[in-house]
Protein backbone atom coordinates (compact mmCIF):
# COMPACT_ATOMS: atom_id res chain seq x y z
CA UNK A 1 0.00 0.00 0.00
CA UNK A 2 1.51 3.31 -1.14
CA UNK A 3 0.05 6.75 -0.41
CA UNK A 4 0.61 9.81 -2.60
CA UNK A 5 0.00 13.49 -1.80
CA UNK A 6 -2.61 13.98 -4.51
CA UNK A 7 -5.34 11.84 -5.99
CA UNK A 8 -4.63 8.92 -8.29
CA UNK A 9 -6.85 9.40 -11.31
CA UNK A 10 -5.16 7.19 -13.88
CA UNK A 11 -5.42 3.47 -14.43
CA UNK A 12 -2.20 1.68 -13.60
CA UNK A 13 -0.08 0.52 -16.54
CA UNK A 14 1.29 -2.91 -15.66
CA UNK A 15 4.59 -3.79 -17.25
CA UNK A 16 6.81 -6.79 -16.53
CA UNK A 17 9.32 -4.58 -14.69
CA UNK A 18 6.99 -2.24 -12.83
CA UNK A 19 3.77 -0.32 -12.44
CA UNK A 20 3.38 3.13 -14.00
CA UNK A 21 0.68 5.65 -13.10
CA UNK A 22 -0.10 9.35 -13.06
CA UNK A 23 -1.23 11.44 -10.13
CA UNK A 24 -2.62 14.92 -9.79
CA UNK A 25 -5.53 16.83 -8.37
CA UNK A 26 -6.54 19.85 -10.44
CA UNK A 27 -9.25 20.83 -7.97
CA UNK A 28 -6.81 21.48 -5.16
CA UNK A 29 -3.07 21.37 -5.68
CA UNK A 30 -3.04 21.58 -9.50
CA UNK A 31 0.05 19.46 -9.25
CA UNK A 32 0.80 16.24 -11.07
CA UNK A 33 3.50 13.62 -11.24
CA UNK A 34 4.22 10.47 -13.20
CA UNK A 35 5.25 7.53 -11.04
CA UNK A 36 6.98 4.16 -11.38
CA UNK A 37 6.48 1.54 -8.66
CA UNK A 38 7.77 -1.95 -8.13
CA UNK A 39 5.30 -4.76 -7.58
CA UNK A 40 6.34 -4.69 -3.92
CA UNK A 41 4.90 -1.15 -3.67
CA UNK A 42 8.28 0.58 -3.46
CA UNK A 43 8.48 3.84 -5.40
CA UNK A 44 11.26 3.61 -8.02
CA UNK A 45 10.75 7.24 -9.08
CA UNK A 46 8.29 10.12 -9.00
CA UNK A 47 8.83 12.55 -11.84
CA UNK A 48 7.79 16.17 -11.50
CA UNK A 49 8.64 16.65 -15.20
CA UNK A 50 11.49 19.01 -14.46
CA UNK A 51 9.71 20.84 -11.64
CA UNK A 52 9.93 24.24 -13.33
CA UNK A 53 6.39 25.24 -12.26
CA UNK A 54 4.24 24.84 -9.15
CA UNK A 55 2.06 22.44 -11.11
CA UNK A 56 5.01 20.12 -11.90
CA UNK A 57 3.75 17.92 -14.80
CA UNK A 58 0.33 19.64 -14.59
CA UNK A 59 -2.51 17.35 -13.55
CA UNK A 60 -2.16 13.84 -14.97
CA UNK A 61 -5.01 11.37 -15.31
CA UNK A 62 -3.72 9.17 -18.14
CA UNK A 63 -2.22 5.71 -17.85
CA UNK A 64 1.35 6.14 -19.07
CA UNK A 65 2.32 4.16 -22.16
CA UNK A 66 5.67 2.40 -22.32
CA UNK A 67 7.51 2.29 -25.64
CA UNK A 68 10.99 0.83 -25.36
CA UNK A 69 12.78 2.85 -22.70
CA UNK A 70 10.33 5.78 -22.66
CA UNK A 71 7.26 6.32 -20.45
CA UNK A 72 4.72 8.66 -22.08
CA UNK A 73 1.79 10.47 -20.47
CA UNK A 74 -0.45 13.40 -21.25
CA UNK A 75 -1.19 16.04 -18.63
CA UNK A 76 -2.69 19.49 -18.38
CA UNK A 77 -4.79 22.10 -16.65
CA UNK A 78 -7.97 22.83 -18.56
CA UNK A 79 -8.71 25.81 -16.29
CA UNK A 80 -5.65 27.62 -17.66
CA UNK A 81 -5.38 26.07 -21.12
CA UNK A 82 -2.00 24.49 -20.43
CA UNK A 83 -0.93 21.03 -21.41
CA UNK A 84 1.90 18.77 -22.38
CA UNK A 85 2.69 15.27 -23.48
CA UNK A 86 5.74 14.05 -21.60
CA UNK A 87 8.35 11.48 -22.63
CA UNK A 88 10.26 10.29 -19.58
CA UNK A 89 13.22 7.96 -19.23
CA UNK A 90 11.69 4.67 -18.08
CA UNK A 91 14.54 3.90 -15.67
CA UNK A 92 15.00 7.31 -14.02
CA UNK A 93 11.89 9.42 -14.70
CA UNK A 94 14.03 12.20 -16.19
CA UNK A 95 12.39 14.27 -18.95
CA UNK A 96 13.55 13.18 -22.41
CA UNK A 97 11.13 15.37 -24.35
CA UNK A 98 8.00 17.49 -24.04
CA UNK A 99 5.32 18.31 -26.60
CA UNK A 100 3.56 21.53 -25.58
CA UNK A 101 -0.12 21.67 -26.53
CA UNK A 102 -2.82 24.36 -26.51
CA UNK A 103 -4.94 22.65 -23.86
CA UNK A 104 -4.81 19.65 -21.62
CA UNK A 105 -4.21 16.02 -22.56
CA UNK A 106 -5.01 14.54 -19.17
CA UNK A 107 -7.95 12.28 -20.04
CA UNK A 108 -6.95 10.35 -23.18
CA UNK A 109 -4.39 7.67 -22.36
CA UNK A 110 -1.69 7.18 -25.00
CA UNK A 111 -2.07 4.11 -27.21
CA UNK A 112 1.09 2.39 -28.42
CA UNK A 113 1.39 1.90 -32.18
CA UNK A 114 4.80 0.48 -33.11
CA UNK A 115 7.42 3.03 -32.05
CA UNK A 116 4.89 5.81 -31.49
CA UNK A 117 1.82 6.70 -29.44
CA UNK A 118 -1.56 8.18 -30.30
CA UNK A 119 -3.04 10.64 -27.80
CA UNK A 120 -6.00 13.00 -27.97
CA UNK A 121 -6.32 16.32 -26.19
CA UNK A 122 -9.21 18.58 -25.32
CA UNK A 123 -8.02 21.02 -27.98
CA UNK A 124 -9.62 18.49 -30.35
CA UNK A 125 -6.34 17.21 -31.80
CA UNK A 126 -5.28 13.57 -32.00
CA UNK A 127 -1.50 13.39 -32.26
CA UNK A 128 0.84 10.61 -33.39
CA UNK A 129 4.11 11.11 -31.54
CA UNK A 130 7.40 9.29 -31.99
CA UNK A 131 8.37 7.75 -28.65
CA UNK A 132 12.13 8.14 -28.95
CA UNK A 133 12.21 11.84 -29.86
CA UNK A 134 8.76 13.36 -29.27
CA UNK A 135 8.38 14.30 -32.93
CA UNK A 136 4.76 14.90 -33.93
CA UNK A 137 4.32 12.65 -36.98
CA UNK A 138 0.77 13.64 -37.85
CA UNK A 139 -2.34 15.22 -36.38
CA UNK A 140 -6.10 14.96 -36.88
CA UNK A 141 -8.43 17.77 -35.80
CA UNK A 142 -11.91 16.81 -34.58
CA UNK A 143 -14.77 19.29 -34.26
CA UNK A 144 -14.43 19.49 -30.45
CA UNK A 145 -12.25 18.13 -27.67
CA UNK A 146 -10.97 14.56 -27.53
CA UNK A 147 -11.34 13.17 -24.02
CA UNK A 148 -11.55 9.50 -25.01
CA UNK A 149 -8.70 7.07 -25.51
CA UNK A 150 -8.32 5.96 -29.12
CA UNK A 151 -8.72 2.36 -30.23
CA UNK A 152 -6.71 0.60 -32.92
CA UNK A 153 -8.20 -2.12 -35.13
CA UNK A 154 -6.10 -5.02 -36.43
CA UNK A 155 -6.24 -3.51 -39.94
CA UNK A 156 -4.62 -0.27 -38.67
CA UNK A 157 -7.78 1.83 -38.52
CA UNK A 158 -7.77 4.26 -35.60
CA UNK A 159 -11.13 4.96 -33.93
CA UNK A 160 -11.49 8.11 -31.84
CA UNK A 161 -14.52 9.68 -30.20
CA UNK A 162 -14.93 13.42 -29.73
CA UNK A 163 -17.17 15.78 -27.78
CA UNK A 164 -18.59 16.83 -31.15
CA UNK A 165 -20.62 13.60 -31.04
CA UNK A 166 -18.72 11.78 -33.78
CA UNK A 167 -16.76 8.57 -33.73
CA UNK A 168 -14.05 9.00 -36.34
CA UNK A 169 -12.46 6.09 -38.22
CA UNK A 170 -9.05 7.08 -39.56
CA UNK A 171 -7.61 4.66 -42.12
CA UNK A 172 -3.98 4.47 -43.14
CA UNK A 173 -2.78 6.63 -40.27
CA UNK A 174 -0.59 4.20 -38.36
CA UNK A 175 2.70 6.06 -37.76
Amino acid sequence: KTRFPSGIRSPARLESDGIFLSIGDPDNSKSGEIVRLGYDGDVHWRSDCGGKTRSKCFSCWTAPAIVGDVAIAGCGLDSSGEGAIWGLDKETGAVRWKVKVDNDCQTSSPVVVGDAVLIGCIDGVLRAIGASDGAVRWTFKAGKGIWATSALDTDGTVYIGSHDGYLYALEGTVP
